[in-house]
């Protein structure tokens, strides 16, 4: 749902607890918190696609992850 919402409109990533992702290579990667999951996306502006690269505990997530 909440990634449909953020596909239609950018202005809806105000509506759910999401922060940019701490990159050094990157700064369009954000990260959705789900209680104790979390994922890991990147908006693509000039078509409003929203790529989700992984979904996984908090623990698991950033270990997996070589942004």
């Amino acid at each position: 749902m909440a990634f449909e919402e953020i596909s239609a409109d950018k202005k809806n990533i105000e509506l759910y607890d999401i922060n940019r992702f701490k990159s050094s290579k990157y700064n369009d990667i954000f990260r959705l918190r789900i209680g104790s999951y979390r994922a890991i996306f990147r908006i693509i502006d000039n078509e409003l696609i929203v790529y989700i690269f992984d979904i996984g505990s908090r623990g698991d997530i950033y270990k997996r992850l070589k942004l």
